[in-house]
């Protein structure tokens, strides 16, 4: 062991003795891997602020169905649930029934605004994303051009109205006492919206259909005994990976739904082609290394045999010796590294500032530390296989056919 690491300890001053070559070495290697690390943080950088820029907008993971029906029951929606690709689903009552007039009550100027109703629960990713409470019981969460319309924010109380034509002709109404509890920027919605628990809106719903909702002390006629049954939903993916198998699957139910997958492809392609260019590229770049640090270290071997086989001679192992051009890789693999490592993060910079204008500061060129980190493993891994052959060749060095041409 002890022999080990002084034939450890003498490549070592043998590396640093021979600065130049050294030196040499190690910028070959950074050579090579400064343009792939740039090229890598590129990718990553873009393909990444492509997919921020898509989660960035509410409706890349919604799944919607188009036209309105009459046949999504409650159990049909909670089985939807379990699937992976779900991150949220919620039934939908009608269209037609899920619209309220609200007012600010006190308003001199009257300020009042028709706004559809979406049902939202715990979950719900539109209001998580911009951190807005799950209204409940009477609360609601206004959209930005709602809240605009009537002159209130956060914490004000707001009126909703109900109105209803009986078989009769006879036209009535009832009033709603509400509380905004947030109100979501214009980015998450821009038409007029208010999110209420569902409870409300099938409330709604019965009121204009003319059936008796006591809880809420709607008058009408006796609910029936058959299941409700939804006309529509709110349905969110999980990921983008999921939004085309989601759709799909509902596609083979027969139910036609909008979606933005065509988006997400186009930005799923890119990451694949970008990918296998620089796979390629990858690949390329590290034969010519392993061929460049193999030829490399075994001239080095060879010029080295006598000052090796005088090694034998002191009393080393071969197993001794064989470690002199492996530690010498793996130095060189260890300071290039460092070297690129460095370069690339200041190219990174300039790239980034030069962009940073016309990308809106978002970030360009970016490599995680994983990816830095699986990059060193691959370069020593690489080094360490390119220098087996001269380790073999050291291992075999005869002193006495050495010595016998002093």
């Amino acid at each position: 062991m002890r022999g080990l690491l002084i034939a450890s300890h003498l490549a070592l001053r043998d590396f640093l003795h021979e600065r130049l070559m050294s030196a040499c070495a190690v910028l070959s290697l950074a050579s090579i891997l400064v343009p792939l690390l740039v090229l890598a943080g590129v990718r990553y950088g873009v393909v990444n602020a492509l997919k921020e820029r898509l989660l960035r907008d509410p409706t890349i993971l919604t799944v919607l169905p188009t036209g309105s029906g009459s046949g999504y029951s409650l159990a049909w929606i909670e089985k939807l649930k379990e699937r992976p690709e779900v991150a949220f689903v919620i039934p939908r009552t009608r269209d037609i029934a899920a619209t309220m007039q609200f007012e600010r009550p006190g308003s001199a100027g009257g300020k009042r605004v028709a706004a559809d109703m979406e049902p939202t629960a715990a979950g719900d990713p539109l209001l998580e994303q911009h951190h807005a409470p799950i209204p409940t019981g009477d609360q609601v969460v206004l959209s930005a051009s709602a809240a605009r319309k009537l002159d209130v924010k956060a914490g004000d109380p707001i009126v909703g109205s109900l109105g209803r034509r009986l078989a009769s002709g006879k036209l009535e109404s009832v009033s709603l006492p509400l509380t905004v509890v947030s109100v979501l920027p214009l980015e998450a919605e821009d038409k007029d919206v208010a999110f209420l628990e569902l409870s409300l809106l099938e409330a709604a719903e019965c009121y204009r259909d003319g059936i008796a909702v006591p809880s809420r002390g709607f008058s009408g006629d006796a609910p029936g005994d058959a299941p409700r049954q939804y006309s529509g939903f709110r349905l969110y993916a999980r990921d983008m990976e999921s939004v085309a198998p989601l759709r799909d699957y509902l596609t083979g139910k027969g139910i036609e739904v909008v979606t933005r997958a065509r988006e997400i492809q186009a930005v799923q392609g890119l990451d694949h082609s970008l990918t296998l260019i620089f796979a390629l590229i990858a690949a390329s770049a590290g034969a010519g290394f392993m061929a460049s640090t193999a030829s490399s270290v075994m001239a080095s071997v060879r010029r080295k045999d006598k000052y090796l086989a005088m090694i034998r001679l002191l009393g080393f192992t071969s197993a001794a010796v064989r470690l002199f051009p492996i530690v010498q890789s793996l130095l060189t693999a260890v300071c290039g590294s460092l070297l690129a490592v460095a370069a690339y993060a200041a190219i990174g910079l300039a790239i980034d500032a030069l962009f940073s204008d016309a990308l809106y500061g978002e970030v360009v060129c970016r490599l995680p530390l994983t990816h830095l980190l699986l990059t060193f493993g691959l370069v020593v891994l690489l080094s360490l296989l390119a220098s087996v052959q001269a380790s073999v060749r050291a291992a075999r060095i005869d002193p006495s056919e050495v010595l016998r041409e002093l």
